[in-house]
């Protein structure tokens, strides 16, 4: 009974000092503003906040036709080599040839995205040409002495590209195994299937070749496989003999008159690879038909105009048979209405004679 006294007196006294009970504004003072003061923590929201316009969230970006097609082309190829990477089809073929499917992808896409060259040898595209080579820091003894030795490879495996690889590559070693006993001589790689403007615009329409640049590449030295030693590259690079061959001197060539020519379609070509690179086997091969056959039937319309004054030819079935001639009255008169088969008779007779 005191317990509950006590706690009924603790509860009265607390409610008549609470805080929370105001006076009320009175004559005189100040007007009550809504700001918070120092010190002081907001006990509830102001007005203002709820009536502020929500800003939408930024919309994702759009992907491109490009993204959206490799995308499309990766899902593919994902649903279709699944059954070979796990389940019963890769397990029966790992237990029947011991070759796991999904191990053998992968090494095969990290050896696709290593390069098969040493690190030291540079690879030289359409955008590091210019920084590489053509503005390479030198003082003006070393750009005399400077040359480039590159070769100008495929991707795939021929039996011409493989064996110009390996002497290449040969070559490369044998220099580094001596010490590097050719000092001036740089080396590098360029990719004829992706580096476009170059390979344009120095007129180069095949592979593997091997190129001597020298003089930040304005002087242009290019030999087929076939016409140079290449199991004596390493000595042809010491003893200088290939400065005998004279560079490449046109109009068409590094400093010609029309080397800019070559660039821009060099330009052209490279813009065209990469977006048809980016693009599906499928989706090319279907525009391609699509257009080749509205040029089919564009050629074959056109042939096809109709000359108001040419004379119409009638067809076979329009035209209808001539009625069979019919004998002369005089060699064959007439059989009179009521005339006999032997008067009849008589009267041809007697006018075959008056015929003859």
């Amino acid at each position: 009974m005191r317990l509950s006294l006590a706690l009924a007196g603790l509860s009265a006294l607390s409610l008549a000092n609470a805080a929370y009970f105001s006076q009320g504004w009175k004559p005189g003072q100040p007007l009550p503003t809504h700001g918070i003061q120092a010190g002081q923590k907001p006990n509830s929201v102001p007005i203002a906040d709820f009536m502020k316009p929500k800003m939408a969230a930024e919309p994702a970006p759009r992907k491109s036709i490009f993204e959206l097609a490799a995308y499309l082309q990766e899902m593919a190829q994902d649903a279709l080599t699944s059954p070979l990477r796990s389940g019963p089809v890769a397990d029966l073929i790992t237990k029947t040839t011991g070759v796991n499917i999904s191990e053998a992808m992968e090494k095969a896409k990290l050896a696709q995205s290593q390069s098969k060259f040493d690190p030291r040898i540079q690879q030289i595209t359409d955008d590091t040409w210019e920084e590489i080579i053509e503005y390479e820091q030198l003082t003006p003894e070393e750009e005399d002495n400077r040359a480039w030795l590159i070769l100008i490879t495929l991707p795939e495996r021929n039996a011409v590209a493989q064996f110009a690889e390996d002497q290449f590559v040969k070559a490369f070693n044998e220099t580094m195994d001596n010490g590097n006993d050719l000092p001036d001589i740089k080396w590098g790689t360029i990719d004829y299937y992706n580096v476009t403007v170059l390979t344009t615009q120095w007129m180069v329409w095949k592979a593997p070749l091997i190129l001597i640049a020298s003089h930040r590449g304005k002087d242009l030295r290019f030999f087929h496989p076939t016409q140079i030693k290449l199991r004596e590259l390493h000595d042809i690079m010491k003893e200088e003999l290939w400065k005998s061959v004279p560079p490449w001197r046109s109009s068409w060539g590094p400093g010609g008159d029309n080397a800019w020519l070559l660039r821009k379609i060099g330009k052209g070509l490279a813009v065209y690879n990469d977006t048809a690179g980016k693009l599906p086997k499928w989706v090319i091969m279907m525009g391609t038909g699509v257009i080749g056959s509205f040029v089919i039937q564009f050629l074959h319309s056109s042939g096809k105009k109709k000359d108001k004054n040419a004379p119409v030819l009638k067809k076979d079935a329009d035209v209808k048979p001539a009625a069979p001639a019919t004998p002369s009255a005089a060699s064959t008169p007439k059989k009179l209405t009521g005339e006999s088969r032997k008067e009849a008779s008589k009267r041809n007779r007697a006018a075959k004679r008056m015929a003859d």
